[in-house]
């Protein structure tokens, strides 16, 4: 009975708030609102990793991108990367130096440029994991799936950041 009185109530409260004109909007319905489609992206190592993981997100996000290389058209929104910095840390030895605890971390520096309006994102990502030095080809791959794995997360929070600015900027 308890049950069916909450079901009732939320059933009524959505009902209301639908009514009333609020909506319960997504990032797609945001996004979709703004008629962003269109969008640069410039990195100086075209073919880096981290450039093609950003490529993809923009993709996966439905942005269409467009090549301007002599950054003439100012009316298109733009991502650049201005500094990416890796680093591979050793932080601790454990047991009689057989294991080694790394730190692997990943700083980003972009300028996303929207309607002559520059906004500086960093982004900054750290990995833990240990090494068996008994084993190197095991922690080569792990260390190249780690990798993988922080510049697919770089990406996503730098199209995620992106955005945000979108939809703030209107």
């Amino acid at each position: 009975m308890l049950c069916n009185v909450k079901i009732f109530l939320f059933i009524l409260t959505t009902t209301i708030l639908m009514n009333c004109g609020y909506k319960f909007t997504t990032y797609e319905n945001l996004y979709s609102t703004h008629n962003v489609k269109n969008i640069t992206f410039y990195n100086l190592e075209s073919y880096h990793l981290l450039a093609n993981m950003i490529k993809t997100e923009l993709n996966i996000n439905n942005f269409n991108l467009i090549k301007d290389k002599n950054h003439l058209n100012i009316t298109t929104p733009s991502v650049q990367i201005i500094n990416v910095f890796e680093n591979n840390n050793k932080i601790d030895i454990i047991q009689n130096n057989i294991l080694t605890k790394f730190q692997l971390t990943l700083k980003i520096k972009a300028k996303i440029i929207i309607s002559s309006t520059t906004h500086t994102v960093n982004i900054k990502i750290n990995r833990y994991y240990f090494t068996n030095h008994s084993m190197p080809l095991t922690r080569d791959s792990e260390i190249k799936n780690l990798r993988k794995e922080i510049y697919q997360q770089a990406a996503q929070q730098l199209v995620c950041k992106l955005l945000n600015i979108i939809i703030n900027a209107k």
